[in-house]
């Protein structure tokens, strides 16, 4: 097992599983991330990264969200929030740790299970709403 290659593989399946929750999907994530780093460099297998033709739309957003931050009129609340962009980490990541089936086919059946539940969840709040 290629221990924290294969952590970021389940904690990102779980972060799915767990979309219902933001604060624990989001710590997965935090933690997919940080095992994923740490793996990739220990590996040093930074050249592993699949470069797709989506990575330059993204590169160019997060460009120039940045840009706009800094030359908005209020810089200082606009910088925090580009915090969110760090979300887009997230495509690299599963794009690298996804190629094998069996973990797509993990995160597929986390992805369905995670739908059937919330939507099961908004039927139940539906019927029961006053």
């Amino acid at each position: 097992m290629e221990s924290p290659l294969a952590a970021a593989t389940w904690l990102i399946t779980g972060s799915v599983a767990f979309s219902s929750r933001i604060a624990i999907s989001q710590i997965l994530l935090g933690l997919a991330a940080i095992a994923w780093i740490w793996g990739l460099g220990r590996r040093h297998a930074w050249r592993s990264i699949v470069v797709v033709d989506a990575f330059h739309p993204l590169g160019v957003y997060v460009l120039l969200s940045a840009a706009a931050c800094v030359w908005s009129l209020d810089p200082a609340r606009s910088l925090p929030r580009l915090r969110e962009l760090l979300l887009l980490g997230v495509v690299p990541m599963v794009i690298h740790r996804f190629r094998d089936p069996r973990h797509r086919t993990a995160l597929l059946g986390s992805v369905i299970a995670s739908g059937v539940v919330l939507a099961l969840w908004g039927l139940k709040q539906n019927l029961t709403w006053p």
